[in-house]
């Protein structure tokens, strides 16, 4: 199984339909789905159902296997065809290094590893890049700042009214209200 995103942030372990349906896995197996997903840009993500698999990290002696939850997802748009998410890595007890592309993990015969490759993680990242149709250019003028004219009067700004020690000073232009919060 290739091209699978370890993502410390998602709370679900997530399969690409077009890579289940390589799995030849029946989709009578999928259970419904009737909670939203979304996507890091907040899109609603479609869901096909749930199905429980069982996943393996490590080769041979030195591996571990666990068996996960996985939304099949109805979208044809990642560069991965899995996504694993902190509740498995949690189970399985694994620590992530980013910086060297590997994860680690307790088994019965000492520590597995599994090393991610550094060529395909770049092209994974880079191809939803290139596929973008619609290019946007951002323009960046740079205009010089007189800081003097940032701030022309501070006030003290009790953080605690029974405690006069802890203050904080804010811009004195700034609305009542937004002084109080």
């Amino acid at each position: 199984m290739g091209r699978i995103l370890v993502d410390n942030d998602s709370l679900v372990n997530l399969i690409y339909s077009n890579y289940f349906e390589k799995m030849n896995i029946s989709k009578d197996c999928l259970k419904p789905v009737q909670s939203p997903l979304f996507s890091f840009t907040r899109e609603s993500v479609p869901i096909i159902g749930a199905v429980q698999l069982a996943i393996t990290l490590g080769a041979e002696s030195q591996s571990i296997t666990r068996i996960a939850n996985f939304m099949v997802v109805d979208t044809s748009s990642s560069a991965y065809n899995v996504i694993l998410g902190c509740s498995l890595l949690n189970n399985m007890r694994a620590i992530i290094s980013t910086r060297y592309l590997l994860i680690k993990f307790p088994t019965d015969h000492g520590i597995g590893q599994v090393h991610g490759d550094q060529k395909k993680a770049r092209n994974c990242y880079v191809s939803p890049i290139k596929s973008q149709t619609q290019k946007e250019t951002l323009s960046i003028v740079e205009q010089p700042i007189n800081k003097s004219q940032l701030v022309k009067k501070v006030e003290a700004v009790s953080l605690h009214l029974d405690d006069t020690y802890r203050i904080v000073y804010v811009g004195g232009l700034l609305p009542k209200k937004t002084k109080k919060t």
